[in-house]
């Protein structure tokens, strides 16, 4: 017997799949092409042998000299991403615009952090927002949809993504707890 299954998916579940496979894209292509390197967190030991990030871990994520302000690093911290994430993160990728973290132990599972400069740049994530779950008190404008935080303040924009997540929802409060703290930094 032969079973055919049906390749429709609804238009946000597609739109959420291109949005983060550009999002993933654009960060790799920038990383690839970069001449610096990004080294992983250094950690101490703390009480009962527990590992601790260091002090450069609080400071934005940007702490290179290639990322310039404004960026989309400057605007979360790593133990920010790492409480988000509820796992141990490294940053990933810094394309200015767009800034990634992966998970040290599973580097498919990533956030990205991306910020949007103007109206016209932000269209394609507010196409999105008709589907979408409203966050009120956060920004001018603020949704959640499947594993995305998409926060606007004035004309401009940040958004904060999960990428490779089996269960988003899971994430969603520490997601919305970093796009705050990258909201009082935009």
């Amino acid at each position: 017997m032969i079973a055919i299954f049906s390749a429709q998916r609804t238009p946000i579940r597609s739109a959420l799949a291109v949005g983060t496979a550009a999002i993933l894209c654009a960060a790799l292509a920038a990383c690839s092409s970069s001449g610096g390197t990004t080294s992983p967190p250094t950690h101490t030991t703390g009480p009962a042998g527990q590992s601790q990030p260091s002090a450069a871990s609080a400071a934005p994520a940007s702490g290179s000299s290639v990322a310039e302000a404004g960026s989309a690093c400057s605007l979360v911290t790593l133990d920010e991403v790492t409480t988000a994430a509820g796992q141990p993160m490294m940053m990933s990728g810094d394309a200015g615009s767009i800034c990634t973290f992966s998970a040290t132990a599973e580097a498919s599972f990533v956030i990205a952090v991306q910020s949007y400069p103007d109206l016209q740049s932000m269209r394609p994530m507010k196409q999105l927002e008709a589907g979408s779950e409203h966050l009120p008190g956060l920004g001018d404008d603020a949704f959640w949809a499947n594993g995305i935080v998409f926060v606007q303040k004035g004309s401009r924009a940040l958004a904060i993504t999960a990428a490779n997540v089996v269960n988003a929802a899971a994430l969603k409060t520490g997601l919305v707890t970093l796009a705050t703290a990258a909201l009082a930094r935009f």
